[in-house]
């Protein structure tokens, strides 16, 4: 009873049919990716769910780095300093180890270059391994040193000093 091919399909309730090809159209759903992707390594067809772990995001072991080291008063003549660091998306993990052992000009608090740049203001805790007392560090945002001193605010620099510190925070 239709006069056009149009009519004919508005009849038969096929008023949304077009002759694209199967290829070109889009897919609502599917049981499986024409083409596997690989994501952290993991090959996904999207039949099954993979898990990833932080390995497969940030690598297997910690970056070792070489902080520089200087405190208010200047810069220390001789010091030792390890730094270890695992960036998982913008979060790093960082630790630190230092021992001064001849001061010279350095005084106050100690500074401890970070791997990466800070978003934000952060609190790190650690111990003066010479003098047996807790330390309290922190950085602010935009700027990559730790200012370290003892719990009650006072100087940690002294020869022999050996600051261990770690905590996490947010890097730019």
């Amino acid at each position: 009873g239709a006069s056009s091919a149009s009519g004919a399909r508005n009849n038969l309730g096929l008023g949304n049919v077009d002759n694209t090809a199967d290829a070109a159209k889009v897919v609502l759903s599917a049981s499986k990716l024409t083409t596997a992707r690989n994501i952290a390594g993991q090959s996904f067809d999207g039949t099954a769910n993979i898990s990833i772990s932080d390995t497969d995001l940030a690598g297997v072991a910690w970056t070792t780095y070489t902080p520089a080291v200087t405190t208010t008063g200047g810069d220390p003549t001789t010091f030792t300093a390890v730094g270890r660091y695992k960036q998982v998306g913008k979060t790093v993990h960082w630790w630190a180890d230092v021992t001064l052992t001849t001061l010279g000009p350095a005084s106050g608090n100690l500074h401890i270059d970070l791997p990466t740049t800070p978003q934000s203001l952060t609190p790190f805790h650690g111990r003066d391994d010479n003098s047996g007392l807790a330390v309290q560090g922190r950085c602010f945002a935009g700027a990559a040193t730790v200012y370290v001193a003892n719990y009650n605010n006072t100087s940690c620099v002294a020869a022999g000093t050996r600051v261990i510190i770690a905590g996490d925070y947010e890097s730019q």
